[in-house]
C-alpha cells in the first residue's frame, strides 16, 4: 500500500473520534440547557401561559430538571452496567429516549388543547377579552383546569429532559469504559471488550503487562 494511502486510512478513524467527540459534547451540553430552558421560555412567553402561573411553574419546571440531571447522574454506575450488556434491560433503556419522546409530544398536546377548553370555559362564564388579557389577568383561583395545566406544563420540560438525560449519560459512561464505536456497532459489552483488550496486550510482547495483569511467574 502506498504511504498517501495509508495516511488515508489513518486520516478517517481520526476524523471520525473527532466528529463522536463532538457530538458527545454537545449531547451533554444540550442534556444542562435543557434543565435550564423553562426560565428563557417562561422569561420570553414562548409558550402561551397565565401570568399567575408563569412564575411557579417556571420555578418547578427548572428544579424538577435539575434534580433529575443530579439523580440520573448519581446512579451512572448501575447504568453501565444495564446499558453496556446483553439483556433486556439494556434493550429497555435504549428505547427509553424514543419513549420521553413520545411523552414530550403528548405533553405538549394536551397542554395546548388544556389551555384551549380553559379559555372556552372563561368565556362561556361572559369573559369577552382577548386571549393575552385573559391570560395576563386571571386570578390563579379562577383558573380552569389549573392543575391539568401545570402537570402538562411541567411533563413538556421533564419529558425532554429525561430523553437528553439518557442519550448523554450513555456518552458519558461510553468513554469512561473506554468503548469506542466499532466495538459497539459490533455488539460488544463492556466486559468483552475489555476482555478483547486485555488478550490483545497479553498478546503482543512489546506491550508491558501491569501490576494486576502480570504472570505469576514473571520477574520479581
Amino acid at each position: 500500500m502506498s504511504r498517501p494511502a495509508r495516511a488515508g486510512t489513518r486520516g478517517n478513524p481520526t476524523r471520525f473520534a473527532a466528529f463522536a467527540k463532538f457530538f458527545k459534547g454537545y449531547m451533554s451540553v444540550w442534556a444542562i440547557a435543557a434543565a435550564s430552558i423553562p426560565i428563557p421560555i417562561g422569561s420570553w412567553k414562548l409558550i402561551p401561559i397565565y401570568a399567575h402561573q408563569r412564575g411557579f411553574l417556571t420555578v418547578y419546571a427548572s428544579l424538577t430538571c435539575f434534580l433529575l440531571l443530579a439523580a440520573v447522574f448519581s446512579i451512572r454506575h448501575r447504568l453501565s452496567v444495564i446499558l453496556f450488556s446483553r439483556s433486556r434491560a439494556s434493550a429497555l433503556v435504549a428505547i427509553l429516549p424514543f419513549f420521553f419522546l413520545a411523552l414530550t409530544l403528548i405533553s405538549i398536546f394536551f397542554y395546548h388543547l388544556t389551555l384551549q377548553r380553559s379559555l372556552a370555559e372563561l368565556r362561556s362564564l361572559g369573559v369577552v377579552s382577548p386571549t393575552r388579557v385573559i391570560l395576563d389577568s386571571a386570578d390563579v383561583s379562577d383558573i380552569p383546569y389549573a392543575l391539568a395545566l401545570s402537570i402538562s406544563y411541567l411533563g413538556i420540560f421533564v419529558f425532554a429532559e429525561a430523553a437528553f438525560l439518557l442519550t448523554a449519560v450513555r456518552e458519558y459512561l461510553q468513554d469512561a469504559l473506554h468503548l469506542d464505536e466499532l466495538a459497539l456497532l459490533r455488539g460488544e459489552t463492556a466486559v468483552e471488550h475489555e476482555t478483547r483488550g486485555r488478550r490483545a496486550r497479553s498478546a503482543d510482547p512489546s506491550v508491558p503487562h501491569s501490576s494486576a495483569e502480570r504472570p505469576a511467574g514473571g520477574s520479581r
